[in-house]
């Protein structure tokens, strides 16, 4: 008897419908900028402007996924992109999607005050 393999791990099962607020359409966006940046460079000028070359880089239903689990918080790592989109260069691009997930969603906040120099900014300059 061969040995089993282990089972694939599947995505999470999110809810159908939702209300996509101002963070979903700036992180697609965000997306699709990236995709067509990506096509440039691997493709070239040429190839890069015909229609659907830069879903060659990354799938409309692939994008539409990486919006849909950032929006419920499930995408945390290169792992979580992985298994919840089942796309090839999940691993190879998780630094970049994952960075504009981050940027997008857990932007850094402003320092606080009691962060701030209270004497004001600090001089480097010397005389």
């Amino acid at each position: 008897m061969a040995p089993r393999r282990p089972p694939i791990r599947q995505g999470s099962v999110l809810p159908y419908c939702y209300l996509r607020d101002d963070r979903d359409f700036a992180l697609s966006d965000s997306l699709k900028a990236w995709r067509n940046a990506v096509a440039l460079a691997r493709y070239g000028p040429d190839l890069a402007r015909m229609p659907g070359i830069a879903s060659y880089v990354l799938s409309d239903h692939s994008l539409e996924r990486i919006v849909d689990c950032a929006h419920f918080h499930r995408l945390q790592s290169p792992v979580d992109l992985l298994v919840e989109t089942q796309w090839m260069e999940a691993i190879a691009m998780a630094d970049d999607i994952l960075g504009l997930v981050n940027a997008i969603y857990y932007p850094t906040p402003p320092p606080s005050s009691s962060e701030i120099d209270q004497d004001g900014p600090v001089s480097t300059t010397t005389t």
